[in-house]
């Protein structure tokens, strides 16, 4: 390989690990440019009926607030909140992938000290089978805020409205139930 690719690839590398090093960024203030508050939602892809039905909800009896959901597999979601991306709640039925975010977790745990979650906003909020699966025990999805999260007032309003009554229907509509505290 050429010095120069040396270089390239040299520098590349360090601006990689330079955007690692800020994972679970600090706190910072998303407003999009027409006032409404933006949160970042990460979810299951197996919660997919679920958190559309709550986000649609929500978005109704709060319209100053926007919510963007990014799907995906638990462990790719994990990730990604290791690695910092924008993310305020993250919504998942593996408990695992929870505890490699949670810094109150240890040992094999959380084998890279990550402290992404801010552990007293995690909690079982809705249980079931999505649609299709195959496995015969149901998916207990948890909830929790990120240490990087916008807005935390409008995160826990969010997080109460999820685990309320008034939320029911939503799960029932999509074959889950919420948990009772």
């Amino acid at each position: 390989m050429p010095s120069n690719m040396k270089r390239i690839a040299a520098l590349l590398l360090t601006v990689v690990m330079l955007f690692s090093l800020a994972s679970c960024g600090g706190k910072k203030e998303k407003e999009s440019t027409s006032g409404k508050v933006v949160l970042d939602l990460f979810a299951s892809t197996n919660s997919v009926l679920a958190v559309a039905n709550l986000v649609d909800r929500y978005q109704r009896v709060s319209p100053n607030t926007s919510i963007r959901v990014t799907y995906d597999e638990p462990s790719m979601l994990a990730a990604k909140i290791e690695a910092g991306y924008d993310c305020d709640i993250f919504i998942c039925e593996d408990s695992t992938c929870m505890d490699w975010l949670d810094g109150t977790k240890s040992g094999e745990a959380n084998p890279n000290k990550n402290n992404c979650l801010e552990s007293d906003t995690r909690k079982v909020i809705f249980k079931g089978l999505p649609e299709g699966a195959v496995e015969f025990d149901e998916y207990q999805f948890e909830v929790a805020m990120t240490k990087n999260a916008a807005s935390s007032d409008e995160i826990s309003k969010f997080i109460d409205f999820i685990s309320s009554k008034s939320s029911d229907s939503c799960y029932e509509g999509s074959g889950f139930s919420r948990v009772e505290e």
